[in-house]
């Protein structure tokens, strides 16, 4: 037996038509193109070996999916692979092992969100909590109440655990996403991310001088919506200059404002910031 920060394995060679896969751990998309290409290419010398987790309903792949689908083709099912096989471990160890593994490929950050979840990793269950709590749900399809812009939703979750004075609360993606939904319901060009930026950014500079429902009345009134907005903010940043997630805090901004008198207290501070 060998032993890992993780746990310890034996190895074993296995027919590579047993093993398994949860897509809870590994990624959302199996990448044909990549075993095109091993298959292409393939260099049993380079194989190497794949990581498995025993569970009691089979033997499951934690790391080298493509690797054991290349050899499948290449051996036409005939073939064999060596294993580091571990037993015992919880769904959450072999996602946290998951993405010790590939620290140094590139895992698509949906993917790794995902593993993040079934490793129980506190940030992304918290992101998690925010998004469901108003019927979305984190999804690589482009689709009504689907979010994909994975990465905002992270940088956002720092902004708000980070700001001056400690953690804001209510948390930024929980106001975002009330606004959102209440606005425009599951709409699914209200959650591209730059306009979850540009929400996002508004709150955090303002914070409670927000009126949200007044928010979300001129948004919900606002003429061809979330795709309309985005479409205007884009030309905005093009003629102006800036960010497009900007252009977004603009334009809201704007409307938040419109029809209140300068200066009055009610009203936001005109935004000026680009970048």
């Amino acid at each position: 037996m060998s032993k890992t920060a993780e746990s310890t394995y034996k190895v074993e060679e296995l027919k590579c038509t047993d093993l398994l896969v949860d897509r809870r751990v590994q990624r959302d998309q199996f990448q044909s193109k990549k075993v095109d290409a091993m298959v292409a290419n393939f260099n049993p010398d380079a194989v190497g070996v794949v990581h498995v987790s025993r569970r009691t309903a089979g033997d499951y792949i934690i790391d080298g999916w493509h690797r054991n689908e290349a050899k499948i083709r290449v051996t036409e099912g005939a073939g064999t692979i060596t294993a580091h096989v571990y037993e015992g471990l919880t769904l959450a160890q072999e996602a946290h092992m998951f993405l010790a593994l590939n620290t140094k490929t590139l895992v698509n950050p949906l993917d790794k969100h995902k593993a993040r979840v079934s490793a129980e990793d506190e940030q992304a269950m918290r992101i998690e909590q925010h998004v469901h709590a108003y019927g979305w749900a984190v999804h690589p399809d482009a689709a009504p109440g689907h979010v994909n812009a994975i990465q905002k939703l992270y940088q956002l979750d720092e902004l708000s655990q980070n700001a001056a004075g400690g953690p804001r609360d209510p948390h930024i993606l929980q106001l975002v996403f009330l606004t959102i939904s209440r606005a425009w319901s599951n709409d699914r060009y209200a959650s591209q991310s730059m306009i979850l930026d540009g929400l996002g950014r508004l709150y955090l500079e303002h914070g409670s001088k927000i009126d949200t429902d007044h928010l979300v009345d001129r948004l919900k009134n606002y003429r061809g919506g979330p795709r309309k907005l985005l479409a205007e903010s884009r030309q905005f940043a093009n003629t102006a200059g800036g960010k497009v997630s900007m252009a977004v805090a603009w334009m809201v901004t704007e409307l938040y404002n419109k029809g209140k008198k300068d200066g009055a207290r009610s009203a936001l501070p005109p935004w000026r910031k680009r970048t």
